[in-house]
């Protein structure tokens, strides 16, 4: 009878340290718990169960295209936010923005500070960007 309380105790402070447990995780993160292993000795005893956090990383993927005017935008998708953009010489960071269909990317300062557009659908985009005369260019792009 008394292994019985003392399991029937363990079980319950068990649960009470558990759900006490109230650590967040980091957003790329992701949180387990350990196996509870438990242990009597005479009359005491011991209870392993703390939550582990588990990091994990996304890698940043890059693709590269080929565009009509010649161009051979690099495209590194740094986060479900943000891409950046390597063109000509000059990198930008554009922001996701509300799309109809496929991802959209856009900043106001550009690759040449006046503004870019990133429109992207499966292996095919759009990019629209001002050119160093003020002209608005379009141009379409294929994957490689």
């Amino acid at each position: 009878m008394k292994t019985l309380l003392n399991i029937t105790a363990v079980t319950a402070l068990s649960a009470v340290a558990l759900v006490g447990c109230n650590s967040t995780a980091p957003n790329n993160a992701k949180t387990t718990t350990a196996v509870q292993t438990t242990t009597t000795t005479q009359n005491t005893t011991h209870i392993a169960a703390q939550p582990v956090v588990v990091q994990t990383t996304t890698q940043a993927v890059t693709r590269t295209f080929r565009c009509q005017n010649g161009f051979m935008p690099k495209i590194t998708y740094l986060n479900t936010n943000q891409a950046q953009i390597s063109v000509q010489g000059k990198t930008q960071v554009l922001n996701i923005a509300t799309s109809g269909s496929g991802a959209r990317y856009v900043a106001t300062t550009g690759m040449w500070g006046t503004g870019a557009e990133w429109h992207e659908k499966g292996n095919e985009a759009i990019f629209t960007f001002k050119g160093t005369d003020g002209s608005t260019v379009e141009t379409a792009c294929q994957a490689m």
